[in-house]
């Protein structure tokens, strides 16, 4: 038997969205044209985007270069770093180096690499078989003598890939929920507006020909939109639901050292 739940899950597409999010929704408007596919890609783009924005990470895997300020406390204190793209991708930190130009520079042992993938979170603590050859003598001395302050601006380089998806390009469901429910909430809106009767500020319609008389009724305004309901429902489960466990899980806290 297999099984229904799945950790990740492809990122969701046209084909995912219109059977979980828009079945039996009319896809034309008042004319009867049937809106086109890139219409929902752009806006399920929208919607990653500002769950990316919202989250404040990435969801598609990149490489990614950051150059870090350098201070002397957090340098003391396992010089901690706070990179902008998170989550990092599990193992992607390849290099963190003082960078004082492309010739000239200390890289750091991976074997002090502390790394916390979902707060996109980096500490170096020192090993006992690395501590006399590379930091304490030579780094310990040198950016003193080198920025005569406790301050270097971007000092620190960081080499790593940001991504909330898996190497296959799978993203948990609840990211796939969030993106669907965005997309469908700003879909929904103009079809209800541009569908077929549903026109805002129109209430009625009517059509005779040959002595046949055909009435449509609508209880659409410009604020009465033919899915407010349902516009009504996704944006509560976005809002009270989805989007709280997910900031809840991926939204970073601040924290500096003094």
């Amino acid at each position: 038997m297999s099984r229904i739940y799945s950790r990740f899950e492809p990122i969701m597409d046209i084909a995912r969205f219109k059977n979980n999010y828009l079945f039996g929704v009319d896809l034309r408007d008042a004319d009867g044209n049937t809106m086109d596919d890139s219409i929902i890609d752009g806006y399920l783009n929208a919607a990653i985007d500002y769950l990316e924005q919202e989250l404040r990470c990435t969801i598609e895997p990149r490489d990614e270069v950051h150059y870090a300020d350098y201070y002397y406390q957090r340098y003391r204190k396992f010089n901690y770093i706070q990179l902008p793209l998170y989550p990092i991708v599990k193992d992607s930190v390849v290099g963190i180096r003082l960078h004082f130009d492309e010739d000239i520079g200390i890289d750091f042992p991976q074997e002090w690499f502390k790394v916390y993938e979902t707060s996109g979170q980096i500490q170096l603590l020192p090993t006992v078989s690395t501590l006399s050859h590379v930091l304490i003598a030579q780094a310990g001395q040198l950016i003193p003598r080198a920025i005569t302050s406790q301050y270097g601006p971007q000092l620190l380089k960081i080499t790593y890939k940001a991504g909330i998806a898996d190497e296959n390009g799978k993203v948990p469901p609840l990211i796939n929920q969030a993106i669907g429910l965005y997309a469908s909430i700003y879909l929904l809106q103009m079809l209800g507006d541009i569908g077929p009767g549903g026109s805002p500020g129109i209430s009625s319609q009517s059509l005779s020909l040959d002595g046949m008389n055909q009435a449509i009724t609508t209880a659409l305004s410009a604020t009465n939109n033919l899915y407010g309901a349902t516009i009504i429902n996704y944006k509560n489960q976005l809002d009270k639901t989805v989007m709280k466990v997910l900031k809840r899980t991926y939204k970073r806290i601040g924290l500096e050292y003094i």
